[in-house]
């Protein structure tokens, strides 16, 4: 439910959407691609689910999870830029 709720996941697969979807796309392949990107979604979180209930998989993640967001916030904040200058090179 919360990933329904998410507005980033509205505009990840609004913009998938528009460029995997034409006109020329029959509806078998829109239930197709919906019901497969939902099972998808809901098997990773599944599993993901499972591995943190584990208590050798969550005691290592604790410890772990500091790091992860450094190293992830750097990395999110380098591709920022590198959007940015390719923004402002283009103009």
């Amino acid at each position: 439910m919360s990933g329904i709720l998410n507005p980033k996941n509205l505009l990840f697969y609004l913009s998938l959407f528009t460029v995997v979807l034409t006109p020329d796309v029959g509806l078998a392949f829109k239930l197709g691609l919906g019901i497969w990107m939902i099972s998808v979604v809901f098997l990773w979180d599944l599993t993901i689910i499972f591995l943190l209930s584990t208590p050798k998989v969550r005691t290592q993640f604790t410890k772990s999870a500091y790091y992860i967001d450094k190293v992830t916030g750097a990395i999110l904040g380098l591709i920022g830029l590198a959007i940015v200058k390719s923004a402002l090179t283009k103009q």
